[in-house]
């Protein structure tokens, strides 16, 4: 699996799946949900009234794009609680999204980064291509990964080239501060 770090818009990727997630205690929605939520005309706004539960913990929604994203469609991930959230569950998340994006049969993906912190630091990008490299075998043969920091990007792509990912774990990012 080859997986690049970008930055920009993740609406724009042009593949097959785009991965973003959400928490469920999180009104107004934000950021790039915000933005589908304007494109689909209010789609995840209503999703949300009707069907609360659809941003818990694990819940995955698939919303078809109709040709209005370079992607067939987009897999909404429920995080839960945003006090809730931690490491663990963070990395359960990509585990399970990146699992339904290759279930679709997608091979060209991209995931927007989930921040668990006021800053992002490069040990969630490290922890997403060891997850890339567990889930290797799958069907996803291209993965992106959007980071939203220009600051975190820039010292992410320092640390972690552009690489085939394998089963075997990443190695340490060069230089960069435990």
């Amino acid at each position: 699996m080859e997986v690049h770090l970008r930055g920009g818009e993740p609406l724009k990727y042009r593949g097959d799946v785009i991965l973003l997630g959400h928490f469920s205690n999180v009104l107004p929605l934000r950021g790039t949900v915000a933005a589908m939520d304007w494109l689909f005309n209010a789609s995840v706004s209503r999703l949300w009234k009707n069907r609360p539960t659809f941003l818990d913990f694990g819940a995955q929604t698939l919303i078809p794009t109709q040709g209005k994203l370079p992607v067939s469609c987009v897999i909404l991930m429920g995080l839960g609680k945003e006090d809730d959230f931690n490491r663990d569950l963070w990395r359960e998340a990509y585990r399970t999204g990146i699992r339904a994006m290759a279930g679709l049969g997608a091979r060209r993906v991209a995931a927007e980064e989930i921040t668990m912190f006021d800053e992002p630091d490069l040990r969630t990008v490290e922890e997403f291509f060891g997850i890339a490299a567990e889930l290797s075998d799958l069907s996803v043969r291209d993965a992106a990964l959007f980071i939203r920091s220009p600051e975190t990007l820039s010292a992410a792509r320092a640390s972690f080239p552009h690489r085939r990912v394998t089963g075997a774990a990443p190695s340490s990012p060069r230089g960069a501060a435990g």
